[in-house]
Parts: C-alpha cells; structure tokens; sequence
C-alpha cells in the first residue's frame, strides 16, 4: 500500500514575481524540489523514479499546506482536501533543472482574497517583495510511494530503502509548517527531516539554474 511522504524545499524569496495571466493578476513562486539519487530519511529517490514521474505534477493543485482530514493526509483534488487547502493555486511549468525538477506555483489573486489562509498568503508574499524579515515560504509534493529494500550497494550509499514512486499528488505551498533540510541537498522530509543525509556519490544534486 503507497504511503504519503512529503518532501519539502525553501522557496527562493528573490525569485518570486507577479504575471499577468488570463487578463488576471497572479503571484509566480519558483521552486526547485527532488534532486536525483537522494537519500532523504533513510530512503533513496533513484533518478530513473524521479524521470518517470516528475512530469505529473504540471497543471497539479497548490493547496496550502498538506489537506488532512481526521489526521489523516488526503488528496487536494478530493472534495475535502479542495475545501481546507484551495487557495488558487496551482502547479506549472514544470521541467528538469540540472538534477533538480523545477516548478512554479501561480497564485491568482482575486481567487486568493476569498479565504483567510488565501489572504494570509499574499501577505507574507507582498512583504517578502518588500523584503520585509518574515519567514520564509516552502514547497512541499506529495509523493505517494512503496518502500523497497536497499541492495547492499545502496545500503553502502546511506540507504536502508528505495523509493518506488507511484504518484505525485500535488506541490504544497507551506507557511508554517517547515521540513528541516540540508544545504547540499537543498531539500529535505516533514517527518525526521533532519536523518536526510547528503548523497556523496552525488554530489551534484543541486546542479541546476538558481
């Protein structure tokens, strides 16, 4: 049974911008997320995994934070995950970056003003452009996934087991919730973030535009 597990990234705050999209205006927040062969809580994410499905996150929902329902993580395109987490947001323009998969979230601002977290979010967005000292922004996906067990090989790497990915839900925009991450992977895990390790055999995780 795939189980949820989020991987979280810290949002450059230079790089987020304002389009004109459909004749509406829209907040733009670039990210980077998923380096190849990386060893994040005792799990390897293989590079040939990432291929395969990074793909799937293009035109996915951005909902704030991960939807939950009973304490239990669900779906944003479920009707309960659109109820508690939609905020206008959603995932484009996806590619691979160097070793990394690249994603911008595009906020519509009209739809944003609707909700209180919608508003909360456009504050912290307009005074990060003021470069105001507030926290920063993160991403998270959702990846849906089986935990494989490592070859001796891959246990020399670091890993206890290997990620068969089955499904990328949707991209998270995070405000509060902040998954712990090492500087040289740029990415990190929600839950034990901080047993990530740094792949040496792939040192380049990060190689990419910035």
């Amino acid at each position: 049974m795939p189980m949820q597990v989020n991987v979280t990234s810290k949002v450059n705050s230079k790089a987020i911008r304002r389009e004109q999209h459909n004749g509406r205006e829209h907040w733009v927040v670039p990210s980077y997320t998923l380096p190849a062969n990386v060893v994040m809580n005792g799990g390897l994410y293989p590079a040939s995994e990432i291929d395969q499905h990074y793909s799937g996150l293009e035109g996915t929902l951005a909902p704030l934070g991960h939807p939950q329902v009973n304490g239990q993580f669900v779906s944003a395109f479920s009707p309960e995950g659109l109820n508690v987490g939609y905020v206008g947001a959603w995932n484009k323009n996806v590619k691979k970056s160097g070793n990394r998969v690249y994603v911008e979230k595009w906020i519509d601002t009209e739809v944003a003003k609707r909700t209180d977290d919608g508003k909360r979010l456009l504050e912290r967005l307009e005074a990060l452009e003021k470069g105001e000292d507030v926290p920063p922004i993160h991403t998270s996906v959702a990846v849906f996934l089986e935990e494989l067990e490592a070859n001796d090989e891959q246990k020399a790497q670091g890993a206890s087991w290997v990620a068969k990915i089955h499904a990328m839900d949707h991209d998270a925009i995070l405000l509060d919730e902040v998954g712990a991450a090492t500087p040289e992977q740029g990415v990190g895990m929600m839950v034990n973030a901080d047993l990530a390790t740094p792949l040496k055999a792939n040192s380049g995780a990060l190689v990419g535009e910035t």
